[in-house]
């Protein structure tokens, strides 16, 4: 059967498809195909990150210090960058992967936007990684990268981790994909285990029994 999707996903991509509105299961499934082509490989998987975060650098060379001096920016090849650097990708590597999987996309997302909020990372930086990333993907796959899917559906996700961001600024829970149950703990630690989870009671449509 994933052969059978491989292949489909394959034939959209090299032969197109009419422009996409919204990142559909078509696309996601597409561009989980894709991604795999370019990642799931350990040796290509390091030479990914180089030429992602070379074109950051290249794009925004003040950057290597500004944000990324406690991780030895000015040295990608460096231990503590390389590092630095897996974690990033790994927590990409999970959105894509989870992009069929809504829920469970939406809590990991809530968690980047936690982090990335306490880290003060300016919406900009995901589209820079966005750019950075379709085109060394691009170079990986060929003639059969879809644009338009990977647009579409990375921008979901940065767009979903700034929503995460927003909520996470606010400290506000409730019952979206950004700050439902799976995210409570993060507003409200005593919510951990066993402890009473928050219950959205609005008093003012309350009825007495």
């Amino acid at each position: 059967m994933s052969r059978i999707i491989f292949f489909i996903c394959c034939l959209v991509g090299c032969y197109g498809s009419n422009q996409p509105t919204e990142c559909g299961e078509l696309q996601k499934l597409l561009v989980k195909t894709q991604w795999s082509q370019a990642y799931d490989n350990a040796e290509e998987r390091e030479a990914l990150g180089e030429d992602i975060w070379t074109g950051i650098f290249d794009k925004h060379p003040e950057w290597r210090t500004e944000y990324f001096s406690r991780v030895r920016g000015d040295n990608i090849m460096s231990p503590q960058f390389r590092a630095h650097a897996a974690r990033i990708m790994g927590g990409f590597d999970l959105s894509v992967n989870l992009l069929t999987h809504g829920q469970l996309l939406g809590a990991h997302i809530a968690h980047l936007g936690h982090q990335h909020a306490e880290m003060h990372i300016p919406m900009e930086h995901f589209e820079v990684f966005k750019e950075a990333t379709l085109k060394a993907v691009h170079h990986r796959v060929g003639r059969c990268f879809d644009y338009d899917a990977w647009n579409i559906c990375v921008t979901l996700i940065t767009d979903a981790i700034q929503h995460g961001i927003e909520y996470a600024e606010t400290k506000h829970w409730g019952y979206s994909i950004f700050n439902g149950p799976a995210t409570w703990n993060l507003v409200a630690p005593a919510s951990r285990g066993s402890r009473q989870s928050p219950i959205d009671i609005h008093s003012v449509e309350a009825v007495y029994d």
